[in-house]
């Protein structure tokens, strides 16, 4: 019973210690966050804005504080920050240009990477230059770049063009080995959603709208 009580308090005690020192590191992560905040660095004359395209594009990224302290692989691009900085760079008399660093850009869907394209267009209109440069552009990254005054590519680069495809992927035989039978109701020879869990291969009506919304991707 002595045993029972005094591993018990050590542990309460250890809890307790360990509590005070979250909160401390608490505080001060906060407190370092508003000192780096409201430590913005000024903008000097004739700068250019570094416009990375390295790591996983979504619509909205969220801070990643673990991700940075243990070094991600591909860091999480944020499309909105991206537009924002764009327009501030615009609007900026101390920016001259932007120089865009095509890197591994990834998970960047057609409207995402064309909605980046569209902002620096928007940012040439005030006459300033991009600059594009790549040791490697994928086929996204290529068709961001391509709207830049001058893309350069490494020597010993390449240039991923592989063009559009769709590789749909079918479950049916899989539910059927498992036991598992769909019932599936629809209406219309278009809704092709249910198509992975009920048949072995694309049906003609599903083949002519993805071929359609692909031809007019790439004719873009």
């Amino acid at each position: 019973m002595k045993d029972f009580v005094k591993y018990t308090l050590a542990t309460l005690c250890g809890l307790f210690l360990a509590g005070i020192a979250l909160f401390i590191l608490g505080i001060l992560s906060i407190a370092g966050m508003m000192t780096v905040e409201s430590a913005a660095p000024s903008i000097k004359p004739q700068s250019v804005l570094r416009l990375t395209l390295n790591g996983e594009l979504q619509e909205d990224a969220p801070n990643n504080p673990l991700g940075d302290l243990f070094g991600s692989t591909y860091p999480t691009l944020s499309l909105r920050e991206i537009q924002t900085a764009i327009q501030g760079a615009k609007e900026n008399p101390n920016i001259d240009g932007i120089y865009i660093e095509a890197q591994t850009l990834l998970g960047a869907t057609p409207a995402m990477i064309r909605d980046i394209r569209e902002s620096l267009a928007d940012f040439k209109k005030s006459g300033k230059y991009i600059i594009a440069y790549g040791d490697h552009y994928t086929q996204g990254a290529y068709y961001i770049c391509s709207i830049a005054d001058c893309i350069i590519l490494n020597p010993q680069g390449q240039v991923n063009w592989c063009g559009m495809a769709s590789q749909p992927i079918f479950y049916k035989d899989l539910l059927e080995k498992i036991g598992i039978k769909m019932q599936v109701f629809k209406v219309g020879s278009y809704k092709s959603a249910v198509e992975p869990f009920t048949a072995t291969q694309m049906s003609d009506a599903n083949r002519e709208q993805v071929t359609s919304y692909l031809n007019d991707i790439w004719q873009t």
